[in-house]
């Protein structure tokens, strides 16, 4: 399995991506898919700040059975470490954590009684991928999405950010 080593999260995830997801519901038995963009900017923060924050926003059309729909959602990514974020949702409610020094990470949120497991592997430069794996009493879902950075869209000072763990 091929990952790449992030050196500097934040500044390898600026920039602009196009979006692909599948999600099984088995509760319902529902094939899904989303397909979209999603851009991550960097936040003015106050002059005494240290913290690096990113806001993430996701617009595209959802396919839910014959039902198709706009949908959308953001994050903030709060930079807390050289290597680890911390997702946010937009009221400030911590979600999880993240840690791509490896070019993999696995975290996990308890919301109620549902619990989200979530699998991020950076496959290249320009392409992520994350499992969703979500279980509850009124919830059993899987969702994976692919992330392609667009052309139009590198990421600042692109050969120092990036490592392959393989040597490529």
């Amino acid at each position: 399995m091929r990952t790449m080593e992030i050196l500097e999260p934040l500044d390898f995830l600026v920039g602009s991506w196009d979006i692909v997801r599948s999600i099984t519901d088995y509760q319902s038995d529902i094939q899904s898919s989303f397909e979209g963009t999603g851009s991550f900017a960097f936040m003015p923060l106050a002059e005494s700040a240290v913290d690096q924050l990113m806001r993430y926003d996701e617009f595209g059309v959802l396919h839910l059975g014959d039902h198709h729909s706009g949908a959308r959602r953001s994050l903030d990514y709060r930079l807390i470490t050289r290597s680890m974020v911390m997702l946010y949702f937009t009221d400030g409610r911590p979600f999880v954590d993240l840690d791509l020094t490896d070019g993999q990470w696995t975290s996990s949120h308890l919301c109620g009684d549902d619990l989200y497991d979530i699998s991020t592997l950076v496959r290249s430069e320009t392409t992520i991928e994350e499992l969703w794996h979500v279980r509850g009493p009124s919830k059993s879902y899987e969702a994976t999405t692919t992330l392609t950075r667009r052309e139009s869209s590198p990421p600042p000072n692109y050969g120092r950010k990036v490592r392959s763990l393989d040597g490529r």
